[in-house]
This record gives structure tokens, sequence and C-alpha cells, in this order.
């Protein structure tokens, strides 16, 4: 097992979402590990290097989202959803609340607001949303973001 991958599953003292982090992780390394390149900063951090998605993922189920410019793909688990998405420069998602989120940015650049803060988010950034929290987002550049929903029925699926 290479050292990039144990990293992933060694959760961090602190970090209430460390469980998330490596589950989602770990089922993202089996798939872009040859996008993959360790940080000498720090052995936990990853960074991925720009790839559009495989055809792996998007031949999941497409998420039906109510964002203009917003749309995913669902990866369906028995009590949650890895929704994979890709967004518009200049998107934005109006303020909402609900079930718990977990995500990381893969490309581009995001202004996430909580709590009357707006934070930036950017390649390589992962941000926390707890259950119930109003919460907006902006969309500075194109982003493409993988996000765990702790709610197996947050987005339903279309046929296309």
């Amino acid at each position: 097992m290479s050292s990039i991958f144990r990293s992933f599953c060694i959760p961090r003292d602190g970090c209430s979402s460390a469980k998330w982090e490596s589950l989602l992780l770990e089922r993202m390394i089996c798939r872009w590990r040859k996008n993959i390149t360790e940080s000498s900063r720090a052995h936990h951090v990853v960074h991925m290097k720009s790839a559009p998605y495989p055809e792996c993922i998007k031949n999941l189920p497409r998420a039906k989202v109510a964002f203009p410019g917003v749309q995913g793909w669902v990866s369906q688990g028995k009590d949650s959803q890895v929704v994979f998405f890709e967004i518009e420069a200049g998107g934005v998602v109006s303020p909402h609340a609900h079930c718990e989120q977990f995500g990381f940015v893969l490309e581009g650049e995001m202004a996430l607001t909580m709590n009357g803060t707006t934070k930036v988010y950017k390649k390589g950034d992962s941000y926390h949303i707890p259950k119930g929290l109003v919460h907006k987002a902006e969309f500075r550049t194109f982003v493409r973001a993988v996000d765990f929903f702790a709610d197996p029925t947050r987005y339903e699926t279309v046929n296309t």
C-alpha cells in the first residue's frame, strides 16, 4: 500500500469529519490514482491534478439539481450520497439548508457563506457544513467538486 493511500486512511486528531474524509477519498483514490501527487508540506494533504471526470463518473445517475449551471452525478449509498459536481463560472447556489455535508474542491474557486462569514475555497480545499445550517455558494470560476451528504435522499436522480 502506498504512503499516499495510507495517509487518506489515518484520521487526524480533532477532525470530526475524518471518517467521511477517509471514506470519500479512499473511494476516489481507486479511480484517480494516476492523478494524485503528495504534498511536501504535510503527510495528510494531497493535491489532485485537474482532470475531467472519467466515464465511470459520467455514467452514474444524474442528480436533479434546482440551481442553474450546476450538474452532478450521484454515487448512491445505503445511508449517504456522494455527488460529483460541475458548476459553471458565475453560478450561484442560493441560501438553503439540508443534511450534514462534507466536500472538497478538485478544480476552480468558490465562495461559501455560512453564519454570515464568507470563505473562499480553491483546488485542494475541503469544507464541512453541519446539518441544518443555512449556507450559500458563489462560483468565481468553473468548479469541479465532490460532496458527501449524510442523507441517502439528498438528491433525486433523473433518467437521461
